[in-house]
């Protein structure tokens, strides 16, 4: 749908930045609700879970392609909470972002 390539397009390109559901929503004119509905539908994940893949997957290319420290990956990736993106890296990838960056892609 062109609603959610819209909102595709609004995370891919902004990903970096402090984007909620509700902030997509207001851009494109549509209430949060309506969003995660089609978003979901169309998608098969939620907003929130889109966004962080695209989020960790930008963090596993600076890991693996920059010197840029954990802390600062943290920030470019547009998590505002460390642990919390400690907790997802770990979740995704199965080990540490430093461990990760160590022993590079199997």
């Amino acid at each position: 749908s062109h609603l959610g390539a819209e909102a595709l397009k609004i995370i891919n390109e902004n990903f970096g930045e402090n984007l909620t559901l509700t902030s997509v929503a207001r851009k494109l004119c549509i209430t949060p609700q309506h969003l995660s509905n089609t978003f979901k539908a169309n998608m098969g994940i939620t907003f929130s879970e889109y966004l962080s893949a695209v989020r960790l997957r930008y963090a596993e290319k600076l890991l693996l392609e920059t010197d840029a420290n954990v802390t600062e990956i943290c920030a470019m990736c547009g998590y505002r909470n460390f642990s919390h993106f400690l907790r997802s890296f770990k979740k995704a990838y199965g080990r540490s972002p430093l461990k990760h960056r160590k022993l590079g892609v199997d």
